[in-house]
């Protein structure tokens, strides 16, 4: 099944949003420390749950060991 992509209003987590606003910055290559910095969050294992919630989400995919944000 192909995937759709739909824009919707949802309330998320503040680093979920922060996440997803710098979506541009963040490469799939970043170590999660990395992206925290990038977000202001200092616990990697805060980043790693929810990048793994925005997996289950569906709005981002983990492809090779490496979150990967849709290309813009």
């Amino acid at each position: 099944m192909k995937k759709v992509t739909i824009e919707m209003r949802v309330a998320v987590d503040p680093i979920k949003a922060a996440l997803w606003e710098n979506r541009k910055k963040i490469k799939p290559e970043m170590t999660l420390r990395e992206i925290g910095a990038l977000v202001g969050v200092r616990s990697p294992q805060q980043i790693k749950h929810h990048l793994q919630v925005m997996v289950t989400m569906g709005s981002i995919d983990y492809i090779g060991g490496q979150y990967v944000f849709p290309k813009i």
